[in-house]
């Protein structure tokens, strides 16, 4: 793996491609890093697939969306 400082952001390679994250004071964050294959579509119900490699730097600043759930449907175990 290789690293290095580009301004602010934080750029490492990694077999799949490149992804950049933020400096910290106390380190540096790498946030949505894809470690496999989108689940929906032909995906769905299937083993987890390989993350598809990908060209340029991906932003790895933020924390994707969160699939919305209502309170009705979280329900506890013994219910």
């Amino acid at each position: 793996m290789n690293t290095h400082l580009h301004t602010a952001e934080f750029v490492v390679d990694i077999a799949t491609g490149h992804f950049s994250g933020r400096a910290t004071t106390v380190g540096h964050k790498f946030l949505g890093i894809p470690y496999g294959a989108d689940t929906g579509g032909e995906n769905r119900f299937r083993a987890p697939q390989p993350v598809t490699a990908w060209t340029g730097v991906r932003e790895c600043i933020s924390l994707p969306f969160k699939t919305p759930q209502t309170p009705r449907a979280i329900r506890p175990v013994n219910a």
